[in-house]
């Protein structure tokens, strides 16, 4: 018993040594527990601390308050020492946001990035890095499950030996947020946004799936973006960044999915929507890496790599300063000349096309092993390399496009959107007099709700039909002009057929619910009157009671289908309450 005593004391003792803190001493925590750990947002915050009282070119800035009530932080390096939200956005200088913890689990970004302000701070390293960038690190943006620690959090994960969890502590997935905002940190983060205006953007991760020779994988957004910003993406960033890691170390694939069951089927390029962060980046106009380390390899390699990611794309970004300034006023004039003033479609949605061609993909043999749990074969992985050629997809084609309004009316009844609206840096006017305009509608057909719900909303599906109709635009509507600098959010936030339009995540799912119904004692002398003097409403009853077996066997769809085209019948069931115009508005 004092023998294990004594082994406690003595390890309880050897801990505390090796991550002590004295004012020389810039060892990590990670570097401390011989590359096994991460520290707990309270030592990670303080090392930033420490680090903001010895630099003056270093800053902790608060800049939310989660759930749980943790403070969430950016800490901002800045030769220049700028440190205020608004001088920042205004810097001629390249900003770069670096994302870490968004998946707390996921949490070699957060290392990766103390170790980069260290070795820029303490060891001066890659100083001129400096002269034309300012680096705005947000150590953890999941800060509360960044909190729920345990060492069974990722079951597929090699390290570290605790780590957190994926989703906040109301269990919503901050990487399916950045359009609806559900989550006070997304709130946070959308305003960030607004107030610092970055030019490049970083997001931190760790993936699943098979085993494979690359320790980190990355996508960057090109197809919903300007032709200027992809041909800078195509022929200057990604070239480079692969050049580079490959230099380190660090041989390159794009994150990617299976075009079938298996990888031999086939890999496909994602093409990120606005709900994840480098999609959200991309809709913005601004450059956005999605960074994927493998969770098989060890925590100490994947915090390297991520390392390694980090600072070249800060070389590039350094190096780009002047193209990134100017290819965001240039996007931005490019989408407002076609698509505002211009009348060219605007695309709303994309599908993959089954054009491929080959690539080589590093990868491991593997072997088939029966299992008597599953009762079937489970696959396991050799580390003797082995070179795939894979067909691989990478292109995309339209399938929805739509030309733009002048205005969208949002009625008064609906304005607790209009807090969503102001995150994504939309503007908008409130209406002060009433006035009648012609409105575009859409309505409804075939609405189905999800059987589970997805992120706590009720996911609905539908068919989209268009009609025009006289209206009254009332005082206190808003009256959004699509000729702003945001315009896209706002298309990907109203228009039903985006896939992160309001009403598909659910906002507005009351609109689907039916209020009023019908005695048959009330409807049935009702139905017959109608079908009496409408010749055109008798025969298409008629021909639907001949050709529908199971609608001429159930006598309440029958008087439900002249009720349905009756005056009682709600006008407004599953109307778009959110319309669209045309004309000048005075």
């Amino acid at each position: 018993m004092i023998k294990i005593l004594l082994n406690i004391l003595f390890s309880a003792l050897f801990i505390t040594s090796a991550f002590a803190q004295t004012d020389n001493n810039w060892t990590t925590y990670f570097e401390s527990s011989n590359y096994k750990q991460s520290p707990d947002y309270n030592n990670s915050i303080k090392y930033l601390k420490r680090l903001e009282k010895i630099s003056e070119y270093a800053k902790l800035v608060p800049f939310g308050i989660s759930p749980q009530g943790r403070t969430l932080y950016t800490f901002i390096i800045s030769k220049d020492k700028i440190f205020n939200y608004n001088e920042l956005k205004n810097s001629p200088k390249s900003k770069m946001l670096i994302n870490c913890g968004i998946h707390s689990g996921e949490i070699e970004g957060k290392d990766a990035a103390i170790l980069l302000a260290r070795d820029l701070l303490i060891e001066k390293k890659y100083n001129d890095l400096l002269d034309n960038t300012i680096l705005i690190i947000i150590p953890v943006f999941n800060v509360d499950g960044h909190e729920r620690i345990s060492k069974y959090n990722r079951i597929n994960q090699n390290g570290p030996e605790e780590m957190g969890w994926r989703t906040t502590a109301q269990n919503l997935n901050l990487n399916r947020d950045f359009m609806k905002a559900d989550a006070p940190e997304m709130k946070a983060f959308l305003k960030l946004w607004n107030d610092i205006n970055p030019d490049f953007f970083v997001d931190l991760h760790t993936t699943d799936g098979l085993d494979m020779q690359y320790e980190l994988t990355y996508s960057i957004e090109k197809i919903s973006v300007s032709p200027m910003l992809r041909n800078w993406i195509t022929k200057s960033f990604e070239p480079t960044f692969e050049s580079l890691m490959l230099k380190d170390g660090y041989p390159l694939f794009k994150y990617f999915g299976f075009k079938g069951k298996e990888l031999t089927d086939g890999v496909v390029e994602w093409n990120s929507s606005p709900r994840f962060s480098h999609g959200y980046s991309s809709m913005r106009g601004v450059p956005g890496v999605l960074i994927e380390t493998h969770s098989l390899k060890p925590f100490k390699n994947r915090v390297y790599a991520t390392y390694f990611a980090l600072l070249n794309m800060m070389k590039i970004v350094s190096q780009n300063q002047t193209q990134l300034t100017e290819q965001k006023k240039e996007s931005y004039n490019w989408f407002i000349d076609n698509f505002v003033i211009g009348d060219k479609r605007f695309p709303i949605n994309h599908e993959l096309l089954n054009k491929s061609y080959k690539t080589d993909f590093l990868g491991y043999e593997t072997y088939l092993e029966k299992s008597e749990i599953t009762g079937d074969s489970i696959i396991r992985y050799t580390k003797t390399p082995k070179t795939f050629s894979l067909d691989y997809y990478t292109e995309y084609k339209t399938t929805d496009s739509l030309k733009l309004p002048k205005y969208y009316i949002i009625p008064a009844q609906f304005g607790y959107l209009k807090e969503i609206i102001e995150l994504h840096g939309i503007t908008f006017t409130v209406n002060k007099t009433s006035k009648k305009v012609i409105g575009e509608f859409y309505k409804f057909s075939d609405v189905k709700l999800s059987p589970r719900s997805f992120e706590g909303r009720q996911l609905p599906s539908y068919k989209v039909n268009e009609f025009s109709k006289e209206f009254t635009i009332n005082a206190n509507d808003l009256i959004i002009s699509t000729n702003q600098k945001n315009f896209i959010p706002l298309l990907y936030l109203l228009e039903p057929k985006s896939p992160d339009s309001f009403l598909k995540w659910g906002f507005l799912n009351s609109i689907f619910e039916q209020k009023e119904y019908f005695e048959d004692y009330s409807m049935e002398p009702i139905a017959k009157e109608m079908l009496e003097k409408d010749n055109k409403l008798k025969v298409e009853f008629e021909r639907k009671l001949a050709e529908d077996e199971k609608f001429r066997n159930n006598p309440y769809q029958r008087l439900n289908f002249i009720y349905e085209r009756s005056p009682y019948y709600d006008s407004n069931l599953n109307v778009y309450p959110i319309y669209k115009v045309d004309s000048e508005l005075k």
